[in-house]
């Protein structure tokens, strides 16, 4: 009998003969029939009727009890045995195609291409969820530590503009030692003083951000006086922090005016410093006859320029006046031609000392100097016309006016003022 073509694929046709295994029993040799082609990867093979074939929705059914279980199907476990005499094909039938790795006759059914969209859609919303939460959390939590150089100077000035002492040394890359004048009571004074306005960067200053540095150009204004400055910063534990956020004002080998020194109320002992924001300083004197002028310090960048200028004041000129009233008013009180406590004596030979009547002197030719800041002293100069009367040697009386030259100082730093001789 002539068997007619198998079907594509290498599997029998419907109509094929077969050899029926028995499904508890050894089979049957194989009979001769024509070699087939292999199937192809992409075909699926045509079951035999004969011979039960796994499919994606069928289970293999577990064998009965008591009996021995029928082999293994693996890569060939679709494939049906040949006739005798039909030599083994190359290749055995590739699995059904599913998952990748599924055994064969598992029975899993392949997910359909819309799941599988899904699928890689939820995986990349997963990484761009996950990227995304990379990046976004040091934004949220990063603090200064995600803010340029330039935004961590505005940052700065911003801070000092709103007040907020705390968080304007924040930026400073080091700790004063001492945050006296540190506080938002005293920065509250400075920015009434001189408001913080128009922040400008001029040029962010990178260029050295690689090593850890930056030089930022800066303009602000306080008050009505524009700073243009350059602030230094560096890299504190991928921070940036400003080198100089505080002016430390400190005055070597101070002279006595400045010993009498004050910021904001607070006197400063020999050899302190004071650590100051940028902006108005209100300086003072713990002389009440003192008065004391200073330009304030604004950004400073890596140097500080504060001289103080110390001038008498209009209560210290008073004070003076009735200072050398008050010598003057102690010859009157002597008899003598060299009265205690009085600037001048009477120099006549003729004079019978304890005879000398001193008049009130005439001190409108007098005048008062400058300061001089390293004694606390001014110097008074001019003619004075005091009228004098006295008994002569002979007997006689004498009378007139002594005008004597005042080249006398004045020690202003008691209270009252003393003169010297």
């Amino acid at each position: 009998m002539t068997n007619p073509p198998n079907a594509p694929g290498g599997w029998p046709g419907p109509e094929d003969p077969t050899v029926v295994t028995p499904q508890f029993q050894r089979p049957a040799p194989p009979q001769p029939q024509q070699a087939q082609p292999a199937a192809g990867w992409g075909q699926a093979p045509t079951p035999n009727p004969a011979t039960p074939h796994n499919s994606w929705g069928t289970q293999p059914q577990p064998p009965a009890a008591g009996t021995p279980p029928a082999p293994a199907q693996g890569w060939a476990g679709s494939q049906q045995p040949l006739a005798a005499g039909t030599p083994a094909q190359g290749w055995a039938s590739p699995p059904p195609q599913g998952w990748a790795g599924a055994p064969a006759g598992t029975g899993a059914k392949p997910p359909s291409a819309g799941r599988r969209r899904k699928l890689i859609i939820a995986a990349v919303a997963a990484v761009v969820l996950v990227i995304t939460a990379v990046v976004a959390v040091p934004r949220l939590f990063g603090g200064a530590s995600s803010m340029t150089a330039a935004e961590t100077v505005t940052a700065y000035l911003e801070a000092l503009a709103a007040g907020d002492a705390e968080q304007a040394l924040s930026f400073s890359k080091s700790e004063p030692a001492n945050a006296d004048l540190l506080t938002s009571e005293v920065l509250a004074k400075q920015i009434a003083k001189m408001p913080i306005s128009d922040i400008r960067i001029l040029d962010d200053g990178e260029d050295m951000a690689g090593i850890g540095m930056a030089i930022v150009k800066v303009a602000v204004k306080f008050g009505n006086q524009l700073s243009d400055s350059t602030v230094r910063l560096s890299k504190v534990e991928e921070t940036w922090k400003i080198d100089e956020a505080i002016n430390k004002i400190e005055i070597l080998s101070p002279n006595a005016a400045d010993e009498t020194l004050t910021l904001f109320g607070k006197e400063l002992s020999k050899g302190e410093a004071f650590y100051v924001f940028p902006g108005f300083i209100e300086v003072g004197s713990s002389n009440e006859y003192i008065d004391v002028t200073a330009d304030s310090p604004l950004l400073t960048g890596s140097m500080l320029s504060f001289r103080p200028t110390y001038e008498l004041n209009d209560d210290g000129t008073e004070a003076v006046s009735a200072a050398v009233a008050d010598a003057f008013a102690a010859c009157e009180k002597s008899k003598l031609l060299n009265p205690p406590a009085c600037p001048v004596k009477l120099n006549e030979y003729s004079a019978v000392d304890g005879t000398v009547t001193w008049g009130k002197s005439d001190l409108s030719g007098v005048s008062i100097g400058e300061l001089s800041p390293y004694d606390l002293t001014v110097r008074l100069s001019g003619k004075v016309a005091t009228p004098v009367s006295f008994q002569t040697r002979d007997g006689g009386t004498e009378s007139g006016t002594a005008e004597s030259s005042m080249y006398n100082s004045v020690d202003v730093s008691t209270s009252p003022p003393t003169i010297g001789r």
